[in-house]
């Protein structure tokens, strides 16, 4: 007998997932578009991680590959850092 997942998104995670995808620099994937907030690594490591956070948790359609984005992004900036 085969489990039927009932799991859910919201429109939040889909928008989420559709603007990593969307996004041609990686780097705008986590950098804070605010000018006024600085971007250090603490700020970059929390935006990381809030936005991994959303993504393992969520079924919308291609979260996977946002999930894989998200660390080349993370990994890119942590190297020019």
């Amino acid at each position: 007998k085969t489990h039927q997942s009932n799991a859910t998104y919201t429109s939040e995670e889909l928008a989420l997932v559709k603007r990593i995808l969307s996004e041609e620099n990686l780097q705008n994937v986590l950098l804070n578009r605010n000018k006024e907030k600085s971007n250090d690594i603490n700020d970059i490591e929390q935006t990381f991680e809030d936005i991994m956070k959303i993504l393992k948790a969520t079924v919308a359609p291609s979260a996977n590959e946002a999930i894989k984005k998200v660390e080349r992004a993370y990994r890119l900036i942590c190297k020019e850092l």
